[in-house]
């Protein structure tokens, strides 16, 4: 049996992988990470602290969702 492929949701994959890689990088600028990094910057932006949050709300939830429809997608496809 022939399965189809879901390129929007590979679209949206893509995008949120590409939200971690600027999550990631918004940490050394982070005040909330002043120990935690091990290049500090004295240039700490609260702003990169709320988009760091704003990010991170979303994104792990949105892969488990994601994760939960390709195995309900494949288990039906049997």
């Amino acid at each position: 049996m022939k399965s189809e492929r879901f390129y929007y949701m590979d679209n949206l994959r893509a995008a949120a992988l590409l939200l971690g890689v600027l999550l990631h990088s918004i940490l050394a600028y982070s005040p909330r990470t002043i120990n935690d990094w091990v290049t500090y910057t004295p240039q700490n932006i609260n702003i990169f602290s709320n988009i760091y949050l704003f990010i991170h709300l979303f994104r792990m939830p949105f892969f488990l969702s994601l994760q939960v429809f390709f195995v309900v997608t494949y288990c039906t496809l049997e």
